[in-house]
């Protein structure tokens, strides 16, 4: 099943009505699937072609957003969180992933944190199909319950995170990458897969998390 990521403008504004409609949900026992980009909000430099001339970036690095995800476990079981994006889209990154305890979108710690990766498995025993271990894969065994799962380039923390101020979504340094000259060099795109017995949206996850993609968007370049 595929759903939207959090900080997308539909969800954020429509996603709360269609809940309490009982309209937007997927059912327990479910993998639940996902697609993002993580943008530069602010780059400090891009990278240049071989020759010297300025053509497009092929790399952008800068401050990069971070996204937020809100699950609900349904019973205890082992879960498999699983990235796609390293060198697979024309707009890339190296994707890192942070789960924590709760629903949260601000004060994160290390007391809600629980796991995290910035490397895949090795090649062929991923599920979605990476050609990359850069893509962050991590299986932990969670009991029932809600988490929050924070997903950006490699070079974000606990620190990052927890730094930005109430209500605000959070961004770190990070670099984006894209395979063609021509293409503007300031998002990656990934995909995001959960497998295991959980619901998304969990209920209140978007009017608690889902404000970071109206930020977002107003703070992008």
């Amino acid at each position: 099943m595929n759903n939207l990521p959090l900080n997308k403008l539909s969800l954020s504004l429509f996603g709360g009505a269609l809940l309490g409609a009982g309209l937007l949900s997927n059912p327990a026992n479910a993998d639940v699937h996902y697609e993002g980009d993580i943008h530069v909000l602010h780059y400090l430099y891009d990278s240049y072609d071989y020759w010297g001339d300025r053509v497009g970036p092929v790399y952008t690095y800068g401050w990069c957003t971070i996204d937020l995800y809100g699950i609900t476990v349904t019973e205890d079981s082992t879960i498999i969180f699983d990235t796609l994006s390293y060198n697979y889209f024309a707009g890339y990154m190296a994707p890192k992933i942070m789960l924590f305890s709760g629903l949260i979108s601000h004060r994160f710690s290390t007391d809600n944190y629980i796991a995290g990766a910035y490397i895949g498995p090795p090649q062929g025993f991923d599920t979605n199909g990476s050609i990359s271990t850069a893509d962050a894969f991590m299986e932990v065994f969670l009991t029932r319950g809600t988490y929050t799962l924070a997903v950006g380039t490699g070079w974000f923390s606990i620190d990052d995170l927890a730094g930005a101020p109430d209500g605000d979504p959070p961004f770190a340094l990070g670099v984006v990458y894209h395979q063609q000259h021509v293409l503007p060099g300031y998002s990656g795109h990934y995909e995001l897969d959960i497998l295991g017995p959980v619901i998304h949206p969990t209920p209140g996850a978007l009017a608690l998390i889902g404000m970071a993609g109206l930020l977002s968007s107003r703070r992008r370049r």
